[in-house]
């Protein structure tokens, strides 16, 4: 066994444990001022991402109440045309004119009160209408322009309005009272919607329907009352993605007629998603409100570059104030440690050597041992008289030992220094091991089972010496009246078959071996000492079967001592 060994002295230990915990110091500051660091590199990158997400949701809220108020101004606006029209007005063509030009004059008076009316008036349950007043238009130089206030030029008596949505909104839904209609593009060119009620007779029958029409020009002038200090986009668009008024205004984004395909993915799909919902996305910080109620988007789409720039000069600093701190310390730790380093080196070099001449010196123990009783012999027979066969058997026996040792030697040598190369090629199990077993002069003691597999792909003459060995070992530690019994099987690993080889015996005097210590190098269980052995025959093939891609493994069982030997059945497909 080697013997634990201690560290090399150093010239000055007191200085050196002062030196340890310096450095030890100097890492745990290091340490945590970087973590210091990051956390307020964090925190501040946090705070500045939740601080401007709080004002987007504070602009978002803003320009959302804006527009409900807007439409619960026209709401209003439909409530007083609905308070002022008689059940018997609803008349194509009109019965009293006298009725008839008072509506004209109050229509033309109410359209006034809101910028972006377009249209204000009445028609029949069947959609034609009965009166009504619009902006209008005016032209210039060839192309026609809409009249930017409301000028109150009246409506044809019984225009079809079939087609359009606002009035199927009704007709076709019984069940609906009022109606707020899609947007679409108005005669002015705008995009425009309508607000629709029904108007019903004493006896509660739709008889009529009240109309205020208005374009979406004023979300776009109420963007530009915004004081958006960031940059990226602030737009109000339909249930579709369809802008209908954004910052910022430029030649490229007035041609824009929808939100691009990242920003469109995002909005909500269903009318039971949330109100409105804050995410990262693209290198932009975006929030999508859904006005309540309506079918309307708020969406604003800030670049995270801008947002962060204050917070970006923080963190350079940091970075560049603990990078010179850690090359500072980098410095330092290397050569501290490449003194310490040295150090090691020297001492797992005095602890090799030291190795090398245990190694030597129980190798030649072992030689020692093994050795001496062969030799005894060989001269007890040189100085003999007479040269008789039992003594002529003996000397053979006691030169076949040392040859077996000398041999066994050799192999643990190369096996070590990694020198042992493989001849692969096809072999047969059962013949190595009867030539085995006749050399043995003990072959009438095995027990040989049945072979599935009796031919395989490896190396024959390291195949060669772990059945040497496994077998002399049976032989050697067994019980003279004993069979060995070997026996094969054919065992499936990593989807690659195999041939299991068992060999068992009975022990003998030398007893049971140590399960921790069979495959170690030199071991010999401590009644095995009487007979012949290196304690290599094992080390030797643990090593060998590593080699050859296999696995050996000591299980016994209540009577036997039992080695298992698996080897692929091609060593060229592992």
């Amino acid at each position: 066994m080697i013997q634990k060994t201690t560290s090399p002295p150093e010239n000055d230990p007191d200085f050196d444990h002062k030196k340890k915990l310096y450095l030890t110091g100097a890492i745990i500051f290091c340490l945590s001022l970087s973590l210091v660091a990051l956390w307020e590199i964090y925190t501040s990158r946090q705070t500045a991402l939740n601080q401007t997400t709080e004002q987007v949701r504070s602009s978002s809220f803003l320009v959302s109440e804006w527009i409900t108020g807007s439409f619960e101004v026209v709401k209003h606006k439909d409530m007083t045309l609905r308070a002022k029209v008689l059940p018997s007005d609803i008349a194509i063509p009109p019965v009293d004119m006298e009725r008839y030009k008072e509506l004209e004059t109050f229509l033309v008076a109410e359209g006034k009160t809101i910028p972006q009316l377009l249209t204000v008036g009445y028609t029949n349950h069947e959609c034609y209408t009965v009166i009504g007043a619009t902006r209008g238009v005016y032209k210039s130089k060839g192309k026609t322009y809409p009249n930017k206030n409301f000028k109150g030029i009246l409506l044809p008596v019984g225009m079809d309005n079939k087609h359009r949505d606002a009035c199927r909104g009704l007709v076709d839904f019984p069940e609906r009272e009022s109606y707020l209609s899609k947007i679409y593009d108005g005669y002015t060119g705008e995009k425009t919607m309508a607000y629709v009620h029904r108007v019903r007779n004493e006896q509660n029958e739709f008889v009529g329907i009240s109309v205020v029409s208005f374009t979406m020009t004023f979300f776009q002038q109420w963007l530009n009352k915004l004081n958006v200090k960031h940059e990226g986009l602030f737009a109000i668009t339909d249930l579709e993605g369809g802008i209908l008024a954004q910052l910022p205004q430029t030649e490229k984004t007035k041609e824009q007629q929808k939100l691009s395909p990242a920003f469109l993915k995002l909005l909500p799909q269903s009318a039971d998603s949330p109100l409105y919902q804050t995410v990262q996305n693209n290198g932009h910080l975006i929030h999508i409100k859904r006005v309540e109620g309506l079918p309307f988007y708020v969406v604003i789409a800030l670049e995270q570059d801008a947002l962060l720039a204050t917070w970006r000069g923080k963190l350079y600093s940091y970075v560049f104030g603990l990078a010179l701190i850690w090359f500072l310390m980098t410095i330092f730790i290397r050569e501290h440690f490449r003194t310490v380093n040295q150090s090691i080196q020297l001492h797992e070099f005095a602890l090799y050597e030291r190795s090398k001449n245990e190694e030597k010196a129980r190798f030649l123990a072992m030689l020692s041992h093994e050795l001496k009783t062969p030799i005894s012999v060989i001269r007890m027979a040189l100085g003999s008289d007479q040269m008789t066969p039992h003594i002529r058997e003996t000397a053979e026996q006691a030169i076949t030992d040392m040859d077996f040792v000398i041999g066994r030697s050799k192999d643990v040598e190369q096996l070590d220094a990694g020198k042992m190369e493989l001849d692969i090629a096809k072999h047969d199990i059962l013949s190595s091991l009867k030539n085995i077993m006749a050399t043995l002069d003990s072959e009438d003691r095995f027990a040989l089972g049945d072979c599935p597999q009796p031919t395989i792909t490896t190396d024959g003459r390291l195949l060669s010496i772990i059945l040497t060995n496994l077998l002399h070992n049976a032989v050697k530690y067994s019980t003279p009246e004993k069979q060995i019994e070997i026996n094969f099987a054919i065992v499936e690993r990593n989807k690659h078959q195999r041939i299991e080889i068992s060999i068992a015996n009975h022990p003998g005097q030398a007893g049971w071996p140590d399960p921790t210590m069979v495959f170690t190098k030199y071991y010999r269980h401590v009644k095995a000492q009487r007979i012949s052995g290196s304690g290599l025959g094992l080390y030797l093939v643990h090593g060998i079967t590593k080699l050859l891609k296999g696995q050996i493994e000591y299980k016994p069982n209540e009577n036997q001592i039992r080695f298992v030997l698996q080897l692929p059945i091609s060593l060229k497909q592992e």
